[in-house]
C-alpha cells in the first residue's frame, strides 16, 4: 500500500464524492483484525470519513457472538434509543479489509454486527446487506459474489483499488488440482507392482 498510497488517497476522494458522507449519520468501519489491512483502513478513514468513523477491528475467527455483543453493546443501545424515537436509520457500516478471498471473514463479520444491531433491519435491502458499502485493495471477486456481498447495486457499494480477473488459487481441502495429482501417484506408486514409475 505505501507505495500505491498517493494513487490510493486519489481513488478513495473519488469514492467520497459518490458516497455523499452525512454529517448526521453515524458511520461504523468493520475491519478484521489482521496487519494487513490496518493502514488501508486508517486511509479509508481519514479520507472518505475526515477520521470521524468509528473503527471496529476484530479477530473474528476468535470471537463469540456473546463477547462481541457485550463488547459493542453501546452501538446496540443507540441503535434501540434511535429505533425508538423514530427517526429512522441514523448508523451505516462499512467493510474494510486488504481482500476477500473466500468470503469467510466477510460472512462471519455480517453475522456478528447484525446480532448487535438487529433491530435496524427491516424488511429491505439492509434486511441481507448489513454493510452499506465494501472497500478491498484488490477484488478477484465475481459479479455475483459481489452481489452476495452489497446487493444488485453492487458497482455502488463495493469498492476495489484493483481488480484482478483471475479467481484465488483454492488450496483448502481437495481443491489443489497439483496436490491431488501428487497425492493419487503416490498412492498408484505404492500400490504398483513395478518399482519405477515412467
Amino acid at each position: 500500500m505505501v507505495q500505491q498510497y498517493e494513487k490510493i488517497v486519489e481513488w478513495l476522494k473519488s469514492i467520497k464524492n459518490e458516497l455523499n458522507i452525512d454529517t448526521e449519520v453515524y458511520n461504523v468501519i468493520f475491519s478484521p483484525a489482521h496487519v494487513s489491512n490496518v493502514g488501508f483502513t486508517e486511509c479509508i478513514n481519514e479520507v472518505v470519513f475526515d477520521s470521524s468513523a468509528i473503527i471496529i477491528r476484530d479477530d473474528i475467527d476468535k470471537e463469540y457472538r456473546s463477547n462481541f455483543f457485550a463488547k459493542y453493546s453501546n452501538i446496540h443501545l443507540f441503535v434501540k434509543k434511535v429505533m425508538e424515537e423514530g427517526r429512522g436509520r441514523k448508523i451505516r457500516f462499512f467493510f474494510v479489509d486488504d481482500a476477500i478471498v473466500t468470503g469467510r471473514s466477510f460472512q462471519r463479520a455480517k453475522s456478528l454486527v447484525k446480532s448487535v444491531v438487529k433491530e435496524m433491519f427491516g424488511g429491505t435491502r439492509e434486511e441481507y446487506c448489513i454493510f452499506d458499502s465494501v472497500f478491498v485493495l484488490i477484488d478477484r471477486n465475481s459479479k455475483d459474489n459481489k452481489q452476495v456481498y452489497v446487493g444488485d447495486d453492487w458497482n455502488k457499494h463495493f469498492f476495489a483499488f484493483r481488480t484482478i480477473h483471475v479467481s484465488s488459487l483454492r488450496n483448502h481441502g481437495h481443491a489443489c488440482v497439483l496436490c491431488n495429482l501428487e497425492r493419487d501417484a503416490e498412492v498408484l506408486k505404492k500400490s504398483s507392482v513395478a518399482a519405477d514409475m515412467y
